[in-house]
């Protein structure tokens, strides 16, 4: 997959950084940018992160990812939650981002 510099989420455009030094994968609402790290990670494992990003950004615009009560600050503490109709929203949302992706 050729991951793009930008990408459209919920009508708001992220900036996508790929740091070859970093690891792992974070997205900001607030700088509408999401982080991919590739330090040691395979094609495959970046794509992954990359989708996983994206995906977690679009289902976090769209208000349908809580924050469980748990006490820390783990990965493990969200929930998403939506119906087929917002599915479907989620679907055309994650089209738009990987358009670039697509060709």
């Amino acid at each position: 997959m050729k991951i793009p510099k930008k990408v459209i989420i919920a009508g708001k455009e992220f900036t996508v950084e790929k740091d070859f030094k970093g690891r792992g994968g974070s997205y900001s609402s607030d700088k509408a940018h999401i982080y991919i790290g590739t330090k040691n990670h395979t094609k495959d494992e970046i794509d992954n992160t990359f989708l996983h990003e994206v995906i977690e950004a679009i289902l976090s615009e769209r208000m349908l990812r809580f924050k469980l009560p748990y006490i820390g600050d783990s990965n493990g503490d969200y929930l998403f939650n939506f119906n087929h109709l917002e599915f479907e929203n989620w679907v055309r949302d994650l089209r738009l981002a990987l358009k670039d992706c697509l060709k």
